[in-house]
């Protein structure tokens, strides 16, 4: 006979919920009246700091032997944004992306296991918002954090005034999923929707609806080909209106990808992501601790 415990384990495997709910919107967000037209420009002051907490939790659905199997896996973290200088137009800013705190994990519970230590990257923003350059440290979540952190890309404010229901082109390229290989190359215009007010400041609000490919060599062929992955993704961000600095974003992402040791007779595993930040807190002073 079968355990009541064995049971439990078969039915969370087979009936669990496949990803989370998309966002509709960044966290903490009231809707809010704008103006009809505005110019965006990254000019924080020497001081300025953002303290975002997020989380990032990652879905994988694949049919097992017998059965559907789901496993999830979500973490906690705290990233700060603080602008050590100003030079003319452009800025100096220290980015932490924060220790992951591993909350949630399906079926088996791991909570507060951290296994992600922080990293930091010192850029240098112009004032249309791109980062022209920048250092960072060797930690293990550097993959990481670049990985999660292209999907709050700026491609650079036009100078031109936006109306709602603009749209700003952002390419996409960069690192794929960590740990895989793949790269990302994929379209992911910035369209304002509207606006919202987060901790108390207004922002301009944008949809980014992404639609690209995972590029990457398949598992055990080394001279194989890059094949590629059907990359989908809907995001939403909310940019200062004063200072240009991003106070809340949401991304939900889906992909399918072979892994090394994948069952060709089996389906190919399915990812479901969600990056989540905010609401963050804007600050000014003098002090340049995280």
């Amino acid at each position: 006979m079968t355990s009541p415990v064995l049971l439990l384990l078969l039915c969370a495997l087979a009936c669990g919920r496949r990803g989370p709910a998309e966002a509709a919107g960044v966290p903490g967000e009231k809707s809010v009246d704008g103006p009809a037209e505005i110019t965006l420009r990254y000019q924080p002051p020497a001081g300025a700091r953002v303290v975002c907490p997020a989380y990032f939790e990652t879905t994988v659905s694949a049919v097992g032997i017998d059965r559907p199997i789901q496993q999830t896996l979500g973490g906690e973290r705290e990233d700060v944004d603080y602008v050590e200088a100003v030079d003319g137009d452009r800025r100096t800013v220290r980015r932490r992306f924060g220790e992951t705190r591993w909350t949630t994990a399906l079926p088996l519970p791991a909570p507060e296991t951290r296994d992600l230590p922080p990293t930091e990257s010192t850029l240098i923003i112009d004032a249309a918002g791109r980062v022209e350059s920048g250092t960072a440290d060797q930690s293990v979540s550097l993959a990481m954090a670049a990985w999660a952190k292209q999907f709050d890309f700026v491609p650079g404010w036009p100078q031109a005034p936006l109306h709602p229901g603009d749209s700003v082109p952002r390419p996409l390229r960069g690192p794929g999923p960590p740990g895989t290989g793949a790269t990302l190359e994929a379209a992911a215009p910035l369209k304002l929707v509207g606006f919202a007010e987060v901790n108390g400041r207004t922002c301009a609000k944008f949809r980014s609806d992404v639609s690209g490919w995972l590029l990457f060599r398949p598992p055990g062929d080394p001279e194989a080909p890059p094949a590629r992955s059907t990359f989908r993704a809907t995001g939403w961000l909310a940019f200062d209106l004063e200072t240009g600095m991003l106070l809340g974003s949401a991304h939900s992402l889906h992909y399918a990808l072979p892994l090394p040791g994948t069952n060709r007779q089996q389906g190919i595993p399915e990812f479901r992501i969600t990056l989540r930040s905010g609401p963050c807190t804007y600050s000014t002073g003098t002090s340049a601790e995280n």
